[in-house]
């Protein structure tokens, strides 16, 4: 006990003489300087002292912006390489505490911290199960966005994107406080579409397609919980919407063409769909909101149509969520993009019952969707008579 008490004592000042080291002017040197600094530490028996805390404190702290970016890279890999030194439980307070320093860092500085966060995150989740439990109070990620820095800001989804590519086992457990705590916070939507794109936009490029569902059905979950505000919010919210779906397709297409389960993904885009209808009377206020999410609806159900996959019998779902839709709408731009969504559905239905001889023997949301389109009987438009047509034609092929 004396033994450790005195070499960490004699660790002191030699920690101090290579931090000194660090304040030359010249970046070049700052870098060997750091360098040598933890090449010292290799040579110290673990756990590192406090000495050796407060030098790395200082370090990250640094004035100099070369010394402060190769530190915390170096931080990363000593956590990720020598847990017995410092374990990555310890470094992750280092690497955010200079985030919500004042003044903050510059973004491209804070980029780095959020980079070595990331980095050996990563590390973490691939050693196991137990390296990768982050309660949501101490959220590496959640940490580094309440922190306001803006480097910080730009730089997280990007990290993020970069493992849901990557497949990294635990990534969608590991992200789902970090993703919920965006969605809910007051006035940051900007941040939550910038997030939303980059997560689906990877989630559908992932390296491991049974990784991407996941991911998708947590932005979907994530929709709930913002987007409720102002006009602006909202169409934030329609821009997540669509990248999500966008996702969906990509993804449906990859698997298909791919000769891969599409079961998964195909009923997850159904529940998205659900979703979004059921959060129509949210936003309903807002003009033309019910026609792009209508119109949404039956991209996506094309596609998969397209692509020769079977009508699920989730689908059922949607066509009474529709029927309570149609109920509401006045404008007839909205009332068509129903009914079009509406027939489409019912045509795609009546065929798969003629591709594999099924009996048709719940007709409880067709009626539904009946009472409903018998209001817009009356409705002086052509075009919404039309369809209003095609829908009882289409129907009648069913019974």
């Amino acid at each position: 006990m004396a033994a450790a008490s005195s070499s960490a004592a004699g660790a002191a000042p030699a920690l101090a003489r290579l931090v000194d080291r660090t304040r030359v002017p010249d970046p070049s040197l700052q870098r060997h300087a750091v360098a040598a600094f933890f090449r010292h530490l290799l040579s110290l028996a673990p756990p590192l002292p406090s000495a050796a805390h407060d030098a790395l404190t200082s370090l990250l702290g640094s004035p100099h912006p070369a010394v402060a970016a190769h530190a915390a890279a170096s931080v990363a890999r000593l956590a990720a390489s020598r847990a017995d030194l410092l374990a990555p439980d310890l470094a992750f307070p280092f690497l955010i505490a200079p985030l919500s320093a004042s003044p903050s860092p510059s973004p491209r500085l804070a980029s780095c911290f959020v980079k070595a966060v990331a980095a050996l995150v990563s590390c973490a989740l691939r050693s196991g199960p137990a390296a990768s439990r982050f309660p949501p109070h101490d959220h590496p990620f959640v940490q580094a966005l309440a922190s306001g820095a803006d480097g910080a800001r730009a730089e997280l989804p990007r990290q993020a994107a970069r493992m849901v590519a990557e497949g990294v086992d635990g990534t969608v457990g590991f992200l789902r406080p970090f993703v919920m705590f965006a969605a809910v916070r007051k006035g940051d939507s900007a941040f939550v579409k910038d997030l939303f794109g980059a997560l689906a936009a990877a989630a559908a490029a992932a390296a491991k397609p049974d990784s991407s569902v996941p991911m998708l059905k947590l932005l979907a979950e994530c929709l709930l919980h913002f987007g409720r505000g102002n006009g602006e919010e909202v169409r934030l919210w329609l821009t997540s919407v669509e990248c999500l779906v966008d996702a969906y397709v990509i993804l449906l297409k990859k698997l298909a063409h791919a000769q891969l389960t599409t079961y998964d993904a195909q009923a997850s885009s159904v529940e998205l769909i659900e979703m979004l209808l059921s959060q129509w009377s949210l936003h309903h206020q807002f003009m033309g909101i019910a026609s792009v999410i209508l119109g949404l609806s039956k991209h996506l159900f094309w596609v998969q149509k397209d692509l020769g996959l079977c009508y699920l019998p989730e689908i059922s779902v949607v066509l009474s969520s529709l029927s309570f839709i149609l109920s509401g709408l006045e404008f007839e731009h909205e009332q068509l993009a129903g009914l079009k969504l509406l027939t489409f559905l019912i045509e795609w239905k009546h065929e798969n019952v003629l591709k594999t001889n099924e009996a048709v023997c719940y007709f409880s949301e067709e009626i539904l969707c009946v009472l409903s389109v018998i209001n817009l009987a009356i409705s002086p438009s052509k075009s919404v008579n039309h369809w209003h047509l095609m829908f009882y034609q289409d129907l009648a092929c069913l019974f």
